[in-house]
């Protein structure tokens, strides 16, 4: 389970990066259509989102009562549904404001480094005690470091539709 984690892990983050990069100054801070977020809006989202999972990760836990991976199935097929949308919550809506993308890189590659760290060193099974997860209580690491996995792969289909729009 953790060499799947970490493979598709790593996998996104390539990705990620590699689309992150693609973005001119300009281009990275260009609004694509009405409503929509900037490439620097949705990577300092990305950014703050896995801060605070590697923050919880390595914060308190408690033992698990039920399966570690029983909400697995639930927070991928809500996040990888695309016909759903949704609010960010405040604590990590981003602001209109001009973003440095190597800066925000920079940043990401640092939460994927501490969340490589927790899968390869931290006991995924324990239940996150110091955060509880909107729409699905308290999640074990397990569960907390798939939802990073899978609320970015959301975000990457996002850039890449932001892309067709500002790079073309």
């Amino acid at each position: 389970m953790k060499n799947e984690l970490l493979a598709e892990l790593d996998k996104n983050s390539e990705e990620l990066f590699r689309l992150l990069s693609s973005f001119s100054h300009e281009a990275f801070n260009a609004v694509p259509f009405p409503g929509s977020w900037t490439p620097g809006q949705v990577a300092k989202h990305l950014s703050m989102s896995e801060t605070g999972v590697a923050e919880v990760l390595f914060g308190n836990t408690r033992p698990t009562e039920r399966p570690a991976n029983e909400q697995v199935p639930a927070i991928r097929a809500t996040f990888l549904d695309f016909d759903i949308k949704f609010k960010s919550p405040d604590v990590i809506d981003p602001r209109m404001q001009e973003y440095f993308q190597e800066k925000l890189i920079a940043s990401f590659r640092d939460s994927r480094e501490k969340l490589r760290k927790a899968i390869g060193e931290l006991d995924l099974t324990e239940t996150v005690a110091d955060f509880e997860f909107p729409g699905f209580g308290f999640l074990t690491r397990q569960e907390m470091i798939n939802f990073a996995i899978v609320h970015s792969i959301r975000h990457t289909r996002q850039l890449k539709n932001i892309a067709e729009k500002v790079l073309s």
